[in-house]
């Protein structure tokens, strides 16, 4: 299923005036509704607890961070007399791209939305500004009907002929009422707060989706820097992560990443922003500190997709014991770098194969591995462009099924297993492609 299908079947579902008659719950239940009808059952409970607080020790620990925050930002408030304006800076930034987010706290005047959700990324960024937002965007109302909403979008998608339209449009029309309060009391903090700018990573994850309805009802502009580089284009995949746009612009990482897009309804909100992980003065230090070796790392993407889990394992096992040769005829440490949950989720029966072919298991950090490594190897992940950036050669693997499509990499070089060894030792431009690197400026001001 493609974009324009998944829409076009939103629209048979919920009817085309869909998004019109609930600005809200539409929004803020999209990546739920979208996920259910192209991966099925496969993430909507872990899309459901981005609705909740989370619960047990971990949310134990969370609160006493959290706490300590809010009095830190309590008695930092008190001596603020600071009339400037502020971009809000979602902890997604500190996630995703933290030398970036470093760049922004270092030139301009930034706070951070304070969640216990997101406390572990807002302890990271050292900002010494929060918006303490935790008690509306996680409200006991929002956090008992959210998922409650989403079960029942859930059911009328499995089975819409039988199950009772009525339940699910009182459930939307009760979510409406409630977002519609919450958001507006969030608007009109940002308003008290001098907000002038919202940036985030994402613009579909919950809380994320939560304060840029917030920054648009307020008046305040909302821009996303795309997670990660795009694969495949819009007439072959559904672009599960990234559309429709929600902010007022989205910023991709490449001309490749633009032009996958292409057909998209609105195009007006779509820029080319540049790499966004790395700036040049970090890479250059980073370069130094870990040159290039005998490595070759394959980078492992994380799938939903059963059917191209089932295919990629075959193609896998022919990778593993190739590299295992190669190790063994040439000298090259092998390692394989999953994608954070894939590992223990999808990947657990591949323990005994990767030990079987001494692969190691890499713990190190991205840019380690990506300078590190002689070669990257994958299939859908972004750090292939990511190697291509830094100045390492990357291949992306055939697999001779319909995802070689799907999960098109454009610009990146294609090759089957057995070629690999040809690629060991070939002399390409190893200096890393600054001009290719985001312009925080750009973006920002």
């Amino acid at each position: 299923m493609n974009y324009f299908e998944r829409r076009q079947k939103i629209d048979e579902l919920f009817g085309n005036d869909f998004y019109q008659k609930y600005p809200l719950s539409s929004r803020v239940l999209n990546r739920y509704i979208r996920s259910k009808i192209h991966y099925g059952n496969i993430e909507t409970e872990i899309i459901k607890s981005e609705y909740r607080s989370d619960g047990g020790f971990r949310g134990l620990v969370k609160f006493l961070a959290y706490l300590f925050l809010y009095l830190l930002n309590l008695t930092i408030s008190m001596f603020d007399r600071s009339d400037k304006g502020k971009i809000l800076v979602s902890p997604s930034i500190f996630d995703r791209f933290e030398v970036l987010g470093r760049e922004l706290k270092d030139k301009y005047n930034i706070c951070l939305p304070l969640t216990k959700k997101r406390v572990r990324y807002i302890l990271r960024a050292k900002a010494k500004c929060l918006v303490e937002i935790d008690k509306i965007a996680y409200s006991g109302e929002s956090q008992k009907l959210l998922p409650e909403t989403a079960s029942s979008v859930g059911k009328f998608i499995d089975d819409s002929s039988s199950f009772n339209r009525k339940i699910l449009f009182n459930k939307l029309d009760s979510l409406e009422k409630i977002l519609n309060v919450k958001i507006d009391k969030l608007s009109r903090l940002f308003i008290n707060k001098k907000i002038k700018l919202y940036v985030s990573a994402f613009d579909q994850i919950y809380d994320d989706t939560f304060n840029l309805l917030a920054c648009q009802r307020a008046g305040i502009k909302t821009k996303c820097i795309a997670h990660a580089f795009l694969t495949g284009n819009i007439k072959d995949e559904p672009k599960s992560n990234c559309l429709p746009v929600m902010a007022d612009k989205l910023y991709v990482w490449s001309q490749e990443d633009y032009d996958s897009l292409e057909g998209y309804e609105e195009p007006g909100k779509i820029e080319i922003g540049g790499y966004p992980k790395f700036a040049k003065e970090y890479i250059e230090k980073m370069i130094k500190k870990y040159p290039e070796k005998k490595i070759i790392t394959f980078f492992s993407g994380l799938a939903y997709d059963e059917e191209w889990i089932k295919q990629d394992i075959i193609i896998r096992r022919k990778l593993f014991n190739k590299l295992k040769e190669i190790s063994e005829d040439r000298g090259y440490e092998i390692y394989v770098r999953y994608h954070g949950k894939d590992e223990k989720i999808n990947r657990k029966n591949e323990e005994d194969l990767i030990k079987e072919c001494h692969i190691k298991i890499s713990r190190n950090s991205l840019i380690k591995d990506l300078l590190q490594s002689e070669i990257s190897l994958g299939f859908d992940t972004s750090c292939l462009y990511e190697a291509k950036v830094l100045g390492r050669k990357s291949f992306c693997l055939f697999t001779h099924t319909k995802y070689d499509k799907m999960y098109f990499l454009k610009n990146i070089e294609y090759i089957d297993v057995d070629d690999l060894p040809k690629k060991l030792g070939e002399k390409i431009d190893n200096n890393p492609k600054y001009h290719l690197l985001i312009n925080v400026g750009s973006v920002i001001d």
